[in-house]
């Protein structure tokens, strides 16, 4: 699929709750071009390897296959991408910048923080929100 939009990165996100959803892909597409968006783990994985995207951004809790466990199934595949997960709760950061990921964002800070992380991401550089980090 030809990137429509030259030179900007190519975003797809994945999250259970619709709202949140609508709102990262809203906060994103207004900086990337964001190709699409998925409810599941299961659906992530699958599109990842249809799109290709370059950056991947996904709740951590999700019903059935989670987010670390649909980066696992990706990277067993063989796919690279930089994943930045979003997360409402409390969660320790650095698990999962250990498990792969390249950075973490809280759910309240998605304005502030997702498109900086994002772009850390797709550079190789770790991001964590200024309200998880202890």
């Amino acid at each position: 699929m030809p990137n429509e939009q030259v030179g900007k990165l190519r975003v797809l996100v994945a999250d259970d709750n619709d709202a949140m959803r609508r709102s990262a892909v809203r906060r994103l597409e207004s900086v990337f071009d964001v190709i699409g968006s998925v409810c599941s783990g299961d659906a992530l994985v699958t599109a990842v390897l249809a799109l290709e995207p370059d950056v991947v951004v996904s709740d951590i809790e999700m019903p059935g296959l989670t987010g670390p466990r649909a980066m696992r199934a990706i990277r067993q595949s063989g796919n690279l991408v930089p994943f930045v997960f979003i997360t409402a709760g409390v969660v320790n950061a650095q698990l999962w910048l250990d498990a792969g990921a390249a950075g973490v964002v809280h759910k309240m800070d998605l304005n502030t923080d997702l498109v900086p992380a994002v772009e850390a991401a797709a550079g190789g550089r770790t991001f964590i929100s200024k309200s998880i980090v202890s």
